[in-house]
């Protein structure tokens, strides 16, 4: 499956989700135009500028799991996308979707997130030509497997992925190498540790045992 098949069968695993009909929220977060033009044109062609503020800020001061579940294809579109406009990181995409009750969503729902996170870092590993695309798709990745921590989804697909490419691997061991000695990730978005880090974590120690210490 490529990612835009991927994310293709996201959009149809969520395509029972009605439109809503309003999105309430905060007036101080943002207008009641701003609110109005989350409803006021097809899903797929809201921008970022339209969504961003909705998509940090559902859960804490506006939306609810309902109006997230009918979003959320297009906010994880935006997510993967090379858009300057777009601020949302995959980890806040990543704490959203456990705060939407992702555990307790239909295995169809469920299987086409897991799928969509597989192929994108499925993507990043494919992009690697040398040494410094190395660095930033593990960057990327580690991005991407912080939000699967939060979700959270098994990582072990990731991890499968990812060992396609050693300079990757090392590229992640360097940069987590000051915390996955404790068990966990050196990811400013992840507060508390928790099984999936600490399973990432002990994967990189697994493959640089004894070389680093």
């Amino acid at each position: 499956m490529s990612l835009n098949n991927a994310i293709e069968a996201v959009y149809e695993a969520f395509s029972d989700v009605e439109k809503p009909e309003i999105v309430d929220g905060c007036p101080c977060c943002m207008t009641t135009d701003e609110y109005d033009a989350l409803t006021a044109k097809p899903l797929r062609e809201l921008s970022s500028e339209e969504l961003s503020d909705y998509s940090g800020d559902v859960f804490f001061t506006m939306g609810s799991e309902a109006d997230y579940q009918y979003f959320l294809p297009r906010i994880l579109e935006l997510t993967i996308a090379d858009d300057a406009d777009w601020i949302q990181s995959a980890e806040i995409t990543g704490n959203k979707l456990r705060m939407a009750g992702f555990d307790k969503w239909s295995e169809g729902k469920r299987s086409a997130i897991e799928n969509l996170w597989l192929e994108v870092v499925r993507n990043y590993v494919k992009s690697v030509t040398d040494s410094e695309t190395a660095g930033w798709a593990a960057w990327d990745i580690s991005s991407w497997l912080g939000a699967a921590t939060l979700i959270p989804i098994s990582v072990v697909p990731l991890l499968t992925e990812i060992e396609a490419s050693p300079d990757v691997v090392r590229e992640l061991y360097d940069m987590n190498l000051a915390t996955i000695f404790q068990g966990k990730l050196d990811n400013p978005f992840l507060e508390e540790p928790n099984d999936g880090q600490a399973e990432v974590a002990a994967w990189l120690r697994d493959r640089f045992e004894g070389s680093t210490q």
